[in-house]
């Protein structure tokens, strides 16, 4: 049980038209992710061949500032809103995980001008779990391809951005171990924003789970 926890804590810690089978429309600003007032995206989601409820995000008229940077407030159909920003060439998400992050956790998902190759990195502040101890986590990000086609569902997007996310993980259960527990693939299309991720979270003598979510359909404005 300590085990399945430490799975969960750590994916949590480390965790966009109208389709009609076209590539996604042009976007003039060159944008990764559509910051317009009533864009939606609707996503599916299974995890180890489960699969969820649909959910949809819709971009608000909201705006707020979240460690000097400026924020859109996004509806969550599922649950609390998201924030997206984006400051030069860098975008951000922001968002609050209970318990492990009450006051939320801001993430450099992407660097759009980063070449083919090109990492950056995050680190998670020391996190207390109740049964596990103290995790320590951080995650290597690094540009896979640049201005490929991706198949998602029966879409077909151009321009889109290839992201790995590699995250590792120490704690009591394993002493002196620093451990992979997180490998994640992003796309992200340029006009609309991300359109799928495939999750595999593993820690020793545990299952992989690998989580895949997919854009179903989405509307920018």
């Amino acid at each position: 049980m300590k085990r399945l926890l430490l799975v969960c804590t750590i994916a949590a810690l480390f965790s966009c038209k109208k389709s009609d089978n076209n590539p996604n429309p042009v976007n003039p600003s060159g944008d990764y992710m559509a910051f317009s007032q009533n864009s939606t995206w609707t996503y599916s989601t299974t995890t180890d061949g489960t699969a969820a409820p649909d959910y949809t995000l819709t971009m608000t008229n909201k705006d707020t500032t979240i460690n000097g940077k400026s924020y859109k407030v996004v509806a969550n159909s599922a649950g609390p809103n998201n924030y997206q920003g984006k400051v030069g060439a860098d975008y951000y998400r922001f968002g609050k995980i209970e318990p492990i992050a009450p006051d939320g956790i801001e993430e450099l998902y992407l660097k759009a001008d980063a070449a083919t190759g090109g990492t950056w990195g995050i680190t998670l502040p020391p996190t207390d779990i109740p049964g596990i101890g103290t995790v320590n986590a951080n995650g290597t990000y690094t540009i896979v391809a640049r201005d490929i086609t991706k198949t998602v569902l029966t879409n077909t997007f151009t321009n889109v951005i290839h992201v790995r996310l590699i995250g590792k993980a120490s704690s009591p259960l394993f002493p002196g171990i620093q451990f992979t527990v997180l490998t994640g693939n992003f796309y992200y299309a340029k006009g609309i924003g991300m359109v799928s991720y495939t999750l595999e979270t593993t820690i020793p003598n545990t299952p992989t789970s690998t989580t895949q979510v997919d854009v179903k359909s989405y509307s920018i404005k």
